[in-house]
């Protein structure tokens, strides 16, 4: 009695698709790592710097130029949003 294992089309596609999907998920995971380091890496650099006075007419800096800010001001806990 000698049997032959041979998968239907179906299967391969899907172990195919499978693969392919897995690939993308690790090298985007691998992505988000490396971002997440140069982050890291931009709070790091701006730890050394003094906290300058954030003013409401000044534009953000670019996230890759982090600095420490202070600011005064009151909450309004009428339009709080708690997550």
């Amino acid at each position: 009695m000698s049997r032959r294992f041979a998968p239907p089309g179906w299967a391969w596609a899907l172990t195919v698709f499978g693969l392919v999907a897995c690939s993308a998920l690790g090298v985007w995971q691998l992505q988000r790592g490396q971002q997440k380091q140069a982050l890291m890496a931009a709070v790091e650099s701006a730890e050394g710097r003094r906290p300058v006075r954030l003013k409401e007419s000044e534009a953000a800096p670019p996230p890759s130029q982090m600095q420490w800010v202070y600011a005064q001001g009151r909450y309004y806990n009428e339009q709080q949003l708690l997550l």
